[in-house]
């Protein structure tokens, strides 16, 4: 289930910094996602999950790796 919450974080990212030359407004609206966001895991975590979710490292260095590429695209469109 993790995962899914974590690639649904990055999609929305991706998104705001590729169209948020474009259309401002998503700021604030990708703000308001991940904090909402940041409060529902925090709260399934404790209350909902039997056990912590297992992950490691690799999913983050992978949205690391994923984030360098969005930030160029970014660029390309807010250049063009």
């Amino acid at each position: 289930m993790f995962h899914s919450r974590y690639s649904s974080l990055m999609m929305s990212i991706a998104i705001t910094f590729i169209y948020g030359s474009v259309l401002p407004i998503l700021f604030p609206i990708a703000m308001f996602k991940s904090i909402s966001d940041y409060f529902l895991e925090r709260y399934l975590v404790l209350f909902y999950y039997k056990e912590p979710p297992a992950y490691d490292e690799t999913m983050t260095m992978n949205f690391i790796k994923c984030c360098r590429i969005i930030v160029m695209v970014a660029f390309a469109f807010s250049f063009w």
